[in-house]
């Protein structure tokens, strides 16, 4: 009973501050609240299109440099039908 008590008290005080710090937000300084978005959805389309297509060509034309530096040095791939690839390969010229 005591411990569901403390979980209890746990949670609400929790929900409290949250609740709290939310209301409690002010803009900063020289924003408006009701400032609109800058953020272009198809300018966004476009920006993912294009990389998506440079990735695709990428891929059909086997430039392994292009590709290479698409990924983290500490990457992991799972290619099919074969052994785990880590972390970034010379590519071969």
């Amino acid at each position: 009973m005591e411990r569901t008590k403390c979980i209890s008290l746990l949670a609400l005080w929790i929900s409290g501050v949250f609740n709290f710090s939310c209301k409690n937000a002010e803009p900063k300084a020289g924003r408006e609240t009701n400032e609109k978005s800058t953020f272009d959805m198809e300018l966004a389309k476009v920006a993912i299109l294009d990389v998506t297509e440079g990735f695709t060509h990428a891929h059909l034309t086997k430039d392994t440099a292009f590709l290479n530096n698409c990924f983290a040095e500490d990457a992991k791939v799972f290619p099919p039908s074969t052994a785990l690839v880590r972390g970034k390969r010379p590519s071969p010229d």
